[in-house]
């Protein structure tokens, strides 16, 4: 089961700490029934946000990447490959929210070191997304993957 929940820390913290109700405790039981979850703790570094496209709808689709840094690749060179990517792309992405997640705290069966985390405002706009890598057959991705970091699937999903 997946299950996120994005908010400053001290949000975040408060909201936690009501998961010390008889009523949460009836929910996690019913949950332990149904799924096997882990949690997770992450913070978030965020590369991009259109505040104004995500108010406007109610429909999101959010997709999902752990990855891992490839040997001899430095955090400063991932955060400038990052950061050289968005510069000279930022005018035509389809997604409407970029977040670098880095675990901190809660079990996990991952051993990546972080994930890519993007919103999009539709399925149409996930599929933009695709069109774009597709255009340039895939050569700044296969770059990226092939000597920046190595990644599982993206997952997507209603958000």
């Amino acid at each position: 089961m997946l299950f996120r929940s994005y908010a400053p820390i001290e949000e975040f913290g408060s909201a936690w700490d009501k998961w010390s109700t008889k009523e949460a405790a009836n929910i996690m039981d019913t949950e332990s029934e149904l799924a096997d979850c882990t949690y997770k703790f992450m913070q978030s570094k965020p590369k991009y946000f259109d505040t104004e496209a995500i108010l406007r709808t109610d429909r999101r689709i959010v997709s999902f990447q752990w990855c891992s840094r490839k040997a001899g690749v430095s955090w400063q060179q991932l955060g400038n490959k990052h950061d050289s990517w968005l510069e000279s792309n930022k005018e035509s992405v389809a997604w409407k929210v970029w977040n670098i997640l880095i675990p901190r705290l809660g079990g996990s069966p991952q051993a990546e070191e972080f994930a890519h985390f993007n919103v999009y405002t539709s399925v149409s706009g996930l599929m933009e997304n695709e069109s774009q890598l597709a255009e340039n057959g895939f050569s700044e991705h296969n770059d990226y993957h092939g000597s920046y970091v190595d990644c599982g699937d993206t997952n997507v999903w209603n958000g």
